[in-house]
């Protein structure tokens, strides 16, 4: 305590004393008459700040001493205030693998250290590091964690960045009105403390927040202002993080110029202070940028250098993200086998990143379960142990009144078996209900694979019959049809890659997805067939569900055996309308019919056989879980001479 003393006189008076002696001078001078113990630790850790945006080489030596001398002392305060000024300069910059091994050293001193602040903002850089590794969940845990120590000792500017930061969590999550709220805690706290730095955070992020909400001159409105006191308080990484999102809201507003022109910027100042984070964000951004206006060399070349850095700083989302902006760039540039290359690369690394996630969440779940359980041995031992206490005390008082005591004794025993029945009869029923529980998620996610594997059949019979068509074309020297067939082709895969992911697809997209099909087979046969869509007005389109592809293998019937073997052009009328039970949809043609087909297809030399049509029929009965029998009926039309004049298909389809 004599030395701390001895340290805070020094700086008093070296300090104002000489008005031409920089602080750093002053710190140094102090340096060389303290001690080596805690207060040496200190003078370090102010030293390291005060390089820091000067000499970052002399600022990390400083800060290296500080953990030397924090590891000699076995002072966990210190030691752990030294890592944590080691973590707040690695993950700005965009180096969180080595951030995460500081956290871990932090976690080791976390059970010893005594100081509840100190605590608190350990907590909250652990969120923080979870945060930007793009672990959200995590984060908001610890950051919670740490709001409540805070609040529990009344430190407003700790409250503040909690708030701060657990907003910026609810925007990534997806949650702007949450966010908003946070944000505007935190601008009251910084406020309460006259905190200049928390004010001008929660400014930019009220930005993100209306960015997000696409209220973009609002959002202008908000980051113009925490720019400008950034720049005031010369807080070089928050301008920066500025301007990029006003770059990126002119892109929002189409104003490509200023957009670059921030970009460039936040990009230079970035590489002033070492932030790669800055410079990946800086360069994906312009790649985007370049590709809108259709430089696509140049967006490309700077993806290459996105990517490379996104690796090297294990940036996973940055890397999906990159992925994605490749594939839209070779899509555009009609290279569209390297576009489903990168388009692959980006669902592989979307859904391990959701997996890992889970994993995550599924492996902390169980060690709170772990927990739980501990804590309720425990409790059952400690109740035991009181009703033991409680059998002796009536042991003592049997030598007064054995009568008593027995009777004592016997209702205990009754009400003890009575209520560990009651408590077996309830544990059964609990046990049974969740085994009914489980069982019905199990059979809902058994309907859902399979739902999955049967649209994973038919898309790969309707692709082969695609491709089948232009090989033909190709190998007929139809050149030009061919690549046209092939254009319409692609863009009908990315629709259905679009619509992948989802058991189900609204009726719009649908008829987007069957107008791109019958253009194509319009195509591939010369425009010798034609096709006409009738939907009742009454149907919303883009509200109403049904599976996608569900229609296709109909209208694909109804061309190729059909309308093919006729020798006049051939018309597809498809009409949709709604019942009670969904929607019923009729594919007429007007065809040979399936009589004169069937003949023509045994006179053939090679027969296929279709899957199509068959699959559907199966994808319908699980999607409506075989509530409803007669999906499919086919009629042959007929006119008085029972001549064929082709064929109608009527299909029920459940809509959600």
């Amino acid at each position: 305590m004599q030395t701390f003393y001895t340290v805070t006189l020094l700086l008093f008076i070296l300090i104002p004393a000489k008005a031409q002696t920089s602080k750093i001078d002053s710190l140094e001078a102090v340096l060389r008459q303290v001690p080596a113990d805690t207060n040496k630790i200190a003078v370090y850790l102010e030293l390291f700040q005060a390089h820091k945006s000067l000499d970052t080489a002399q600022s990390v030596q400083y800060l290296n001493s500080a953990i030397r001398l924090g590891e000699a002392t076995e002072n966990p305060n210190w030691l752990g205030r030294a890592y944590l000024e080691v973590s707040g300069n690695l993950w700005p910059k965009g180096r969180l693998v080595e951030a995460k091994s500081v956290i871990a050293k932090l976690d080791s001193l976390l059970p010893r250290m005594n100081d509840k602040r100190l605590v608190a903002t350990v907590l909250m850089e652990k969120g923080v590091v979870h945060l930007f590794s793009g672990d959200h969940q995590q984060a908001i845990d610890y950051l919670f964690e740490a709001l409540n120590q805070y609040e529990e000792i009344n430190d407003s500017l700790g409250s503040s960045l909690s708030y701060t930061y657990i907003g910026n969590a609810h925007v990534s999550l997806g949650y702007p009105d949450q966010a908003k709220e946070y944000y505007e805690s935190a601008l009251k706290m910084a406020r309460l403390v006259n905190y200049t730095k928390g004010q001008a955070n929660a400014l930019g992020n009220m930005g993100r927040v209306y960015r997000a909400s696409q209220e973009y001159e609002q959002s202008l409105y908000y980051y113009r202002q925490s720019l400008a006191m950034n720049q005031e308080l010369d807080f070089p990484e928050d301008e920066r993080i500025d301007l990029h999102n006003i770059g990126t809201i002119y892109f929002k507003l189409k104003k490509l110029d200023s957009a670059r022109l921030f970009f460039d910027q936040a990009k230079k100042l970035a590489r002033e202070i070492n932030s790669q984070r800055g410079i990946l964000l800086a360069n994906h951004a312009t790649a985007v940028l370049e590709a809108r206006r259709g430089n696509y060399a140049q967006a490309n070349k700077l993806l290459d250098q996105s990517l490379e850095l996104a690796q090297q700083l294990a940036m996973k989302q940055s890397v999906k993200n990159i992925y994605r902006s490749y594939s839209y760039n070779y899509e555009d540039l009609g290279e569209y086998k390297k576009a489903l290359e990168y388009r692959i690369k980006y669902e592989k690394l979307h859904d391990s990143l959701i997996n890992e996630n889970h994993l995550n969440r599924i492996t902390e779940l169980g060690v709170q379960y772990q927990t739980a359980k501990k804590n309720e041995k425990i409790a059952l031992l400690s109740k035991q142990k009181e009703l033991n206490e409680a059998r002796l005390e009536q042991q003592s008082t049997q030598n007064q009144a054995l009568w008593g005591g027995l009777l004592l004794i016997i209702t205990i025993t009754v009400l003890v078996v009575y209520l560990l029945r009651q408590r077996l009869i309830n544990q059964r029923l609990m046990s049974a209900k969740n085994e009914e529980i489980k069982t019905a998620q199990f059979k809902q996610q058994l309907s859902e694979l399979e739902m999955k594997a049967l649209r994973a059949q038919m898309n790969p019979h309707f692709m082969f019959n695609c491709l089948n068509s232009i090989n033909r074309m190709v190998l007929s020297g139809d050149n030009r049809n061919a690549a046209r067939y092939l254009t319409k082709f692609g863009k009908l895969i990315r629709l259905m890659l679009e619509n992948s992911e989802h058991p189900t697809v609204s009726l719009a997209d649908e008829l987007t997805m069957l107008e791109s099909y019958l253009e194509l087979e319009r195509l591939r046969f010369k425009e010798k067939i034609s096709y006409h869509i009738r939907v009742d007005d009454r149907i919303d389109r883009e509200t109403t569900l049904l599976p996608s592809m569900v229609l296709q293998p109909f209208i694909e019937n109804a061309i190729l055996h059909g309308l093919m073997h006729k020798n006049t052009p051939g018309l597809v009328e498809i009409s949709i309308s709604q019942n009670k039970l969904g929607l019923k949809c009729t594919i007429q043609d007007d065809g040979v019919g399936r009589e004169q087909s069937l003949v023509l297809q045994e006179s053939q030399a090679s027969k296929k056989k279709s899957m199509g049509m068959q699959i559907t029929e199966q994808r319908l009965k699980i999607f409506t879980k075989n509530k409803l029998r007669d999906l499919v009926s086919i009629t042959d039309l007929k006119d008085s001479m029972n001549r064929a004049l082709g064929t109608r298909v009527d299909v029920l389809i459940p809509t959600t």
